[in-house]
């Protein structure tokens, strides 16, 4: 937000922006109407006008980005909270039943039509599937549900010559399209016009006993008739080759070495899929969209989302990636009077069910475009095949897949009413323990009318322990909630993992390790893959958690996966102890966290505030210092306001302060300030600065500054046990903008006599920033924090140059000598560090402040550039045998 004027120097050009900005407000202005004490009587504030009811407000605002469920599943949930009795479920199915099967009947014709269309191989391909029922059915559910006349979502001629392969994927409305600005023009003739250039050698890093079940898959691919053998005469193109991975149960053999059950064909699709682009924005509906409908079921609202890991609603990203989000909030009224009138009392579990060859069920267009080369062990060469179907590896296969599965979806959230989810091939589906088989047997059905295959060995169903594990997490029913978590063998690879990267990073700490550690290639190099299937692993089992620190902790161990890191500080000691603390914070972080609670409990009525910054800003009177304020009340109740000023010199770490700064200790100290009557109450937190609103949600910045303060801030929430709602609005419609001008604070005061001020305890919150920011810049490391703060400054992101934003931030690099001093002890980590930064010479290791601004990005570009040889060869030595 830029600094903000004066009302009491508004003249002329700046007076008519304030009127603009005011109507924009919806401000009652009368500028010929004098009034005391309001600017020399230049405008009047009808303040009364501007502040109502927050909720309705913005209520549109946080239902239309709340991808976190479709309409279709708002009908099953609400069905499911009116029907109480075995009869009103009974009648639901058996209404269900009788329309599909007429809908079954009616999509028969057309597929005769149809089918002396089809070429013989899509023919062959589709065998059962029905894609005509399939489109026909979603249809009158959307038809029902959005009270208009919606085209079919899957277009005769994919249905006729089957699924195209090349070229701009072909918008069907049923997902949200992407700018076209942002799309590519793709000539799918640069694909097939290539030169045909075939391998002669097979995957180096495949054993021989995979490669041989990788060519089993092969032959049992052809015995289905999925693939047919073609000769390598006949390419027309490029094949693409074929590889197995491995996947899930394994075996221990006795030499120690895993055995996996599972190896799953993949492809090489990568040029392939360069000659491809979609034109609308994927929905997966994974565990995200599980928790939520659980969520909804027991809490009845649809703006409620457990765990809010994006920013909903800021520039960049002002529309939904819903099609029917304009809907969201008649559904939302109707979902509150479900829950009201009868709420979920039994015990909720889940079931799941998967398809068997999805993708394979899918036709191509073009079967010569889908070759693949599978690699013959017993006769050393590639043999090849042509899919009829889609293949695992093409960029449309889940695209096309994904259409139909929401089409499914949709059928079972309408028709039967069951709260249901699909991702890509597995369907998830919420039930009672007493209704379990009946659905299962139900949604078996549905899957068979509609020609799908599935796979037995698959389904499954909530155990008497009330436990199931749904895509790669853990759902624990209860009777008064479900937990979600993830399962054992994840944590037990966190641990696993974590240990290899800490034994590789400092092995003499180690005086027995693991067996799995020694079974490693290398044990005591440091190897990146080993660091990346940590981070890996950690973002998978915490991305269902509220718990938002873990984006942070991983911050500089992420920094090790950079191409070049782990080469260049492998043999530095220091660096390497560094590396296995942190990789131990995380690994104690993720086994202590908690799993996320989702409980049957009264509705949390909302609650809003908000917070603004205004800069510091010179005018005739000299230099005003920053603001910094936040509002809370009501019109009816009262208002109760913060506006404080800030000494931006006192923090340790800038020598100028910048916006995204300020709105953060703002919102810090609106919780701290208003947390008593925040308490019990779902709190909407409005902020206009989408920099902070994001770092507030992600629960970490690339900004050291604001990392600090979005820590304390989680420090405080958890403390008081706050449930925050991060919402953007645009600083016009931000009511705490009157708390950062003293002028228009006035004016507002004058609006409501009656607003009460709270004292804030600015230096505190100071205070607390310069010792989080210590504690951050400790936890990365002298190296990491070096290239965090001075990669800012190499950016460029507008026409004027550098970021200024970010050239306060090398001050904070003068901390190192007081943060690790016994490395500031050895006199060649000082050469180094002065060398790389360009600081001056420090002597021993007390700390001294800097008070002048540190030496630009530039200036230490040109320190680093007169090195001396001799000062690159003891760096050298001390990157080789560098012990302190």
């Amino acid at each position: 937000m830029k600094p903000a004027h004066r009302i009491a120097s508004l003249t002329g050009e700046l007076c008519a922006r304030r009127l603009a900005l005011a109507r924009e407000r919806q401000i009652a202005l009368d500028p010929n109407r004098p009034k005391a004490n309001d600017c020399n009587g230049k405008i009047k504030l009808d303040l009364k006008k501007t502040f109502g009811d927050n909720e309705e407000r913005h209520k549109h605002e946080l239902i239309r980005h709340m991808d976190n469920v479709t309409i279709f599943q708002c009908h099953a949930i609400k069905g499911e909270l009116e029907c109480h009795t075995t009869d009103q479920k009974k009648k639901t199915v058996d209404k269900a039943w009788e329309r599909l099967k007429a809908i079954k009947i009616s999509a028969a014709l057309q597929n005769e039509q149809f089918k002396s269309l089809m070429p013989k191989t899509v023919r062959k391909t589709y065998k059962n599937l029905d894609l005509c029922f399939i489109r026909e059915a979603f249809k009158i559910a959307e038809d029902a549900l959005t009270g208009k006349d919606n085209p079919l979502r899957t277009p005769d001629d994919h249905i006729i010559k089957g699924f195209p392969q090349l070229g701009d994927l072909e918008p069907t409305g049923q997902w949200w399209p992407r700018n076209p600005a942002e799309l590519k023009t793709i000539d799918p003739k640069e694909y097939l016009n290539a030169k045909i250039v075939l391998r002669k050698k097979p995957p180096g890093w495949m054993t021989k006993e995979n490669m041989i079940r990788l060519y089993e898959k092969a032959e049992q691919a052809r015995a289905k008739g999925l693939f047919i053998k073609i000769d390598k005469e006949d390419l027309e193109c490029n094949p693409v080759y074929a590889f197995g991975v491995e996947q899930g149960a394994f075996i221990v053999q006795a030499d120690g070495s895993k055995y996996y059950l599972k190896i799953r064909m993949c492809l090489d699709f990568r040029r392939f899929n360069a000659s491809w682009q979609a034109t609308e924005f994927m929905r997966l509906l994974s565990n995200k969209n599980i928790t939520t409908m659980t969520d909804i079921l027991f809490n009845g609202d649809i703006a409620t989302d457990p765990t809010q890991k994006k920013f909903e609603n800021c520039p960049g990203r002002n529309e939904p990636r819903d099609m029917h989000a304009d809907l969201k909030p008649e559904w939302r009224k109707r979902i509150l009077n479900a829950h009201a009138s009868g709420k979920i009392t039994r015990k909720v579990g889940f079931l799941k069910t998967d398809f068997s060859g999805y993708y394979h069920q899918f036709p191509v267009r073009d079967p010569k475009l889908n070759v693949a080369a599978t690699w013959n062990p017993f006769k050393m060469e590639y043999e090849y095949d042509q899919g009829l179907g889609m293949l695992f590896g093409h960029a449309s296969s889940p695209y096309e897949a994904c259409r139909i599965s929401e089409q499914l979806m949709g059928i079972i959230n309408y028709f039967f009413e069951y709260p249901a989810a699909i991702y890509i091939d597995d369907t998830v589906a919420l039930t009672t323990l007493d209704d379990c088989a009946e659905r299962t047997e139900n949604i078996r059905k549905l899957f068979e009318m509609a020609g799908l295959v599935l796979a037995e060995e698959k389904l499954e169903t909530t155990d008497k322990d009330g436990t199931l594990e749904v895509l790669g997490m853990e759902y624990a029913s209860l009777n008064d909630g479900v937990l979600f978590y993830p399962p054992e063998k994840k944590l037990d690879k966190v641990s696993e993992c974590a240990a290899v990267v800490k034994y590789q990073a400092h092995p003499k700490k180690y005086n027995d390790p693991p067996e799995y550690i020694l079974e490693l290639p290398d044990k005591r190099e440091l190897n990146q893959k080993d660091i990346q299937r940590f981070c890996g692993v950690v973002i998978f089992s915490t991305y269902l958690s509220g718990n938002s620190r873990f984006g942070a902790l991983l911050r500089p161990i992420h920094g090790w996966c950079a191409d070049g890191v782990v080469e260049k500080l492998r043999f530095h000691e220091a660096e390497r102890k560094m590396l296995a603390r942190q990789v131990n914070t995380v690994e104690e972080q993720v086994l202590k966290n908690p799993p996320l609670k989702i409980w049957r409990s009264p509705r949390r009525p909302q609650i809003w505030i908000s917070s603004d910054a205004a800069m510091p800003e010179k005018d005739e009177r000299g230099l005003i210092p920053a603001m910094i304020g936040a509002l809370f009340g009501s019109v009816e109740q009262g208002y109760s306001y913060v506006a404080e000023e800030v000494d931006t010199t006192s923090l340790q770490f800038m020598t100028k302060v910048h916006i995204g700064v300020l709105e953060l200790m703002a919102a810090a100290t609106a919780l701290q300030v208003f947390h008593k009557p925040l308490q019990g109450f779902r709190v909407c937190f409005q902020i206009d600065n989408s920099g902070a609103g994001c770092a507030l949600v992600k629960g970490y910045s690339s900004c050291l500054a604001q990392q600090a303060i979005v820590e304390i801030t989680n420090e405080i929430m958890a403390r008081f046990g706050l449930e925050v709602y991060w919402v953007f609005v645009k600083s016009a419609e931000n009511n705490s903008d009157y708390t950062t001008r003293p002028e228009l604070l006035r004016h507002f005061l004058n609006t409501f006599p009656g607003s009460s001020k709270k004292e804030a305890n600015t230096r505190k919150l100071i205070s607390d920033i310069n010792r989080k920011y210590g504690e951050i810049i400790r936890y990365l490391g002298p190296w990491t924090a070096y290239t965090l703060i001075l990669r800012k400054q190499k950016k460029t992101p507008t026409q004027n140059g550098p970021d200024e934003r970010f050239k306060f931030e090398p001050i904070a690099l003068n901390l190192v000598p007081s943060l690790w001093p016994d490395l500031w002890t050895c006199k060649r980590f000082r050469e180094k560090w002065r060398s790389e930064i360009g600081l001056l010479e420090r002597q021993g290791p007390v700390r001294t402040v800097r008070s002048q601004r540190p030496a630009s990005f530039k200036e230490s570009v040109k320190t680093r550039a007169k090195v001396t040889k001799e000062d690159k060869k003891t760096t050298r030595q001390m990157g080789r045998h560098g012990r302190h």
